[in-house]
């Protein structure tokens, strides 16, 4: 799969690139907005990853952090024009039959309960999970781990929705992310008791 291959190398030297001894996190950031357009198309996607710098001898890995983190390379940015890392990724969604790309049915996003249960723009959730399958061959082939220790692998949004925590939990396949998933977990419990 061209895509994946073409990720997988991306998110790899990105992360040889970085002239740190030690991180919190690798942060993996996949977003859309309608800010971005490709091809014509609104809601187009970014994928961008970096890491979470360690702040003195704090090791706590939780939201906050992600506010924090250092990006250090754009995979895939809309806003070029003849940008590759998009190009790959318009031509994968196509080849998995991705209809009306960046498209969201808003009678299909909340239940009852004002809770989202969408899968965000058409084609962002394929997308997300392809990322997650890349950093989880990442993580098996022992790349992370080699540079920066058991270190998790954080795949988000700017907002939190209900498929992030699966995505990060499907990066790790050895439990990386673990301590951070339990703290997501229990963080919400918290806001749904308020």
């Amino acid at each position: 799969m061209e895509c994946f291959k073409y990720l997988y190398n991306q998110f790899v030297e990105a992360i040889n690139s970085w002239n740190v001894d030690k991180i919190r996190a690798v942060s993996v950031m996949v977003y859309s907005n309608e800010c971005y357009v490709y091809r014509g198309v609104k809601n187009f996607f970014e994928v961008s990853i970096g890491y979470i710098p360690c702040f003195g001898d704090s090791d706590v890995l939780d939201t906050d952090a992600l506010i924090d983190r250092e990006e250090v390379s754009v995979v895939v940015d809309p806003y070029e024009k003849e940008d590759i890392g998009a190009a790959k990724v318009w031509d994968w969604l196509h080849s998995i039959k991705v209809e009306n790309i960046g498209f969201e049915d808003e009678t299909q996003m909340y239940d009852d309960d004002l809770n989202y249960i969408g899968k965000g723009p058409n084609g962002y959730f394929e997308l997300l999970m392809l990322v997650s399958d890349v950093m989880r061959e990442i993580q098996s082939n022992g790349i992370v781990s080699q540079r920066f220790d058991k270190t998790p692998v954080i795949v988000h949004e700017l907002n939190s929705a209900w498929y992030i925590e699966g995505a990060t939990r499907n990066a790790n396949p050895n439990g990386e992310a673990d301590e951070f998933l339990d703290y997501l977990t229990n963080f919400f419990q918290y806001c749904k008791e308020l």
